[in-house]
């Protein structure tokens, strides 16, 4: 009994086209859906100050060291 042959399809990658268009169209999705879901927002309430006069804070820096130590210049 002959069979008949088939030929021998090439070793292409043609096949990972489609693949690779649907990992993409995934990735923007997730993506944007991401970007669109809002997260839980609370509300922070500023402590009042126990000082009644008002502080100039135009020219104070803020110095800290690698072993915390600070410094404060005006």
């Amino acid at each position: 009994m002959h069979l008949p042959e088939f030929p021998q399809r090439e070793a292409d990658e043609n096949h990972l086209i489609p693949l690779i268009n649907i990992v993409f169209l995934l990735l923007i999705f997730f993506m944007v859906a991401g970007a669109l879901s809002s997260q839980d927002v609370f509300d922070v309430e500023a402590p009042d100050s126990s000082i009644e006069e008002e502080v100039n804070d135009e020219g104070w820096l803020v110095l800290l060291g690698e072993g915390g130590a600070s410094g404060l210049r005006e």
